[in-house]
């Protein structure tokens, strides 16, 4: 039997590789794991085509290059009567929409995403099992969305309407005080959810549009909670231990808890006013599993949104799944909190329907 000597060069051979294994981080292997779930930003504006109609990038592009499966890109309803009222304050509406101007709004954003779709070779996601879909095949999701229900000027059948255009995600409120309900960044005219607002809570149960409380306050939250037949989302926001600013968009534990027992699910927003980069947003993400559950915990990055984001490209999605894993969440947390979590709401949302 010959015996097998080791040479100087097996030897250093065996010395790199060795040294490699060593060097290697423990999330290694388990960031292909994470990333083979398809995720899903809640909220987006990324591509700066909708409100500009001019595109300065291909979003599917970097989604593809970060292997981030989904986005949830959002039209703006009332973004042609909102403005920032000073450098630095806070958006505000300046004067009342015209009759059907955020109807107008609505319907030319929705055709712009429709050109993208085509342009950037997006999969449009029109059910749960869409998103999975354009995951396995190597394709950017888009799931269309819209900000503020404003453009409804209290005609309950455009939510068919919304619903017939691919609309599968809808955020009843944002910065304008509309017939649905009282937002947080301006004194509560409606004490509440409006009965307009609760039968437009009702019909995209019907439908089986996923519906958004973002900018909603705690009343209108919890009006809608009471009512809702399926798990709702915050799609871009966070909770805080202390008092909220006045007029923030950051919620108490008791703002979100219609959110949480409703099943549901709250985008954290990855604000540079809050976070200095994206490891410091993870570690916010890693406190929040723990105290909330990370059943509860998703993205929601309000993308070119108009504030600065540590997390503001999609090639750079595996920074985050490694800084997740970094802070010590398991590759099953960190799946729930990237897509995992929005899968199991929207195919919730859908089996509510009809």
């Amino acid at each position: 039997m010959r015996t097998h000597l080791l040479t100087r060069r097996d030897l250093l051979s065996g010395l790199v590789a060795g040294s490699a294994l060593l060097a290697r981080p423990s999330w290694a292997a388990p960031l292909d794991d994470v990333l083979m779930t398809p995720a899903v930003d809640l909220h987006s504006h990324a591509g700066g085509r909708l409100v500009s109609n001019k595109a300065h990038y291909n979003v599917a592009e970097r989604m593809v290059r970060g292997r981030f499966g989904t986005v949830t890109m959002a039209a703006i309803a009332d973004v042609t009567v909102i403005r920032q009222a000073s450098p630095g304050g806070p958006v505000k509406a300046y004067r009342t929409p015209q009759p059907g101007e955020c109807f107008a709004s609505v319907e030319r954003q929705l055709a712009t995403i429709d050109d993208m779709i085509a342009a950037n070779g997006f999969q449009r996601v029109l059910t749960p099992g869409d998103v999975a879909a354009a995951h396995a095949a190597g394709k950017a999701g888009l799931i269309v969305a819209v900000e503020g229900a404003d453009f409804l000027e209290g005609k309950l059948e455009r939510v068919q309407w919304a619903f017939d255009r691919g609309v599968r995600h809808l955020q009843l409120v944002h910065y304008r005080v509309n017939e649905l309900g009282d937002i947080m960044t301006e004194d509560p005219q409606h004490k509440g959810l409006t009965d307009f607002g609760a039968a437009v809570v009702r019909e995209c149960n019907r439908l089986g549009i996923i519906v958004d409380v973002a900018h909603a306050t705690a009343d209108t939250t919890a009006g809608v909670a009471k009512i809702a037949k399926a798990p709702l989302v915050m799609s871009h926001g966070g909770i805080t231990s202390e008092t909220p600013r006045q007029y923030s968009r950051m919620m108490t534990l008791a703002h979100a808890k219609p959110i949480l027992d409703s099943g549901g699910l709250i985008g954290m927003w990855p604000a540079g006013a809050l976070f200095r980069n994206i490891d410091v947003w993870a570690g916010y993400l890693a406190k929040m599993t723990g105290a909330i559950g990370a059943d509860h915990v998703g993205i929601g990055s309000d993308m070119e949104g108009g504030i600065e984001e540590v997390f503001n490209d999609y090639a750079a999605f595996p920074k985050v799944v490694e800084a997740l894993l970094g802070k010590g969440l398991s590759v099953e947390q960190t799946a729930k909190i990237v897509g995992a979590n929005h899968a199991r709401v929207f195919k919730a949302v859908a089996a509510a329907a009809g």
